[in-house]
């Protein structure tokens, strides 16, 4: 199929790889969709060539039956990535499961010049904002110090949610529904 605009054709293009959506979906239903596409039957959906998911998903699916991209790579390659970005992927043996396509990062920009003026006056520095709790005690004292305006504005209050959760070790918190589990205690508390 010739292309369809006055661009160079891409590499995949010129080898004939296509690339077809055939499910979108939340991160706490993918773990779902894999398993029961892996499992078969007359109902269920078809297993996906590639996909992302939470590495508890791959090593559910087992690792056996997914891609160690370490074999697709040198070092030298895998270096030009975000480490955390690759470390997400990893199985405890250090298997590559998940290769970082779909990742994200959550970013703090903050006023210099206020921040300054709200640090001299309460002692507050950018050190504290290394953790969540440093983070929202800062907050805290923000609000009091300002006479009541919000510190800052989350973009993805309920990400920062599961952060803290899996900062403080809650490891998965997803029901096998792919709802949350309210019974996870550290889930629970963030």
């Amino acid at each position: 199929m010739p292309p369809t605009s006055s661009r160079a054709p891409q590499a995949g293009q010129e080898k004939g790889v296509r690339v077809q959506v055939t499910n979108l979906s939340s991160a706490s239903k993918i773990g779902g969709f894999l398993k029961e596409a892996q499992k078969g039957g007359r109902d269920a959906p078809e297993m996906p060539d590639l996909f992302t998911c939470h590495i508890s998903d791959a090593t559910a699916l087992g690792s056996d039956n997914l891609v160690d991209w370490n074999a697709w790579f040198t070092a030298e390659e895998l270096s030009n990535f975000v480490p955390g970005f690759l470390a997400d992927g990893m199985t405890e043996d250090g298997t590559l499961l998940l290769f970082p396509i779909s990742k994200s990062t959550q970013l703090l920009m903050c006023n210099g010049s206020g921040f300054a003026r709200f640090s001299q006056a309460t002692g507050v520095s950018y050190a504290d904002l290394s953790t969540w709790e440093g983070f929202y005690d800062a907050a805290g004292k923000f609000y009091d110090w300002s006479g009541g305006e919000a510190f800052c504005a989350l973009d993805y209050p309920i990400r920062s949610v599961e952060l803290n959760a899996l900062e403080h070790g809650s490891g998965d918190f997803y029901t096998k529904n792919g709802w949350y589990d309210t019974n996870n205690v550290v889930f629970k508390e963030s």
